[in-house]
């Protein structure tokens, strides 16, 4: 695992809070995942360009590896905590 995938590890596993304030608990339980993966595929892009290694190859592993990460530490750690739904309640303007 090379840096750049290193940061992008990193980077997922903060995803689950950013993408709690984003998503909207009114929303459909697809829009909610499209907005978990447009996020994801954001930081992605946002990391390897930041890195200078935005090809297709380098793009497309660190998409996969912050999406993964965030599934990971969503389904460990977040997903059953109150803090989740409190944030959810505060941050969501379609209720």
């Amino acid at each position: 695992m090379d840096n750049t995938q290193t940061i992008a590890l990193l980077i997922g596993a903060l995803m689950p809070f950013i993408i709690t304030l984003v998503k909207q608990s009114g929303l459909n339980r697809w829009w909610n995942l499209l907005i978990a993966v447009a996020s994801c595929g954001i930081a992605g892009t946002l990391t390897v360009w930041a890195r200078g290694e935005l090809q297709w190859g380098n793009w497309l592993a660190v998409v996969g590896v912050v999406f993964v990460a965030s599934q990971a530490v969503y389904a460990a750690f977040w997903k059953d905590s109150g803090v989740e739904t409190k944030i959810d309640e505060l941050s969501s303007i379609i209720k």
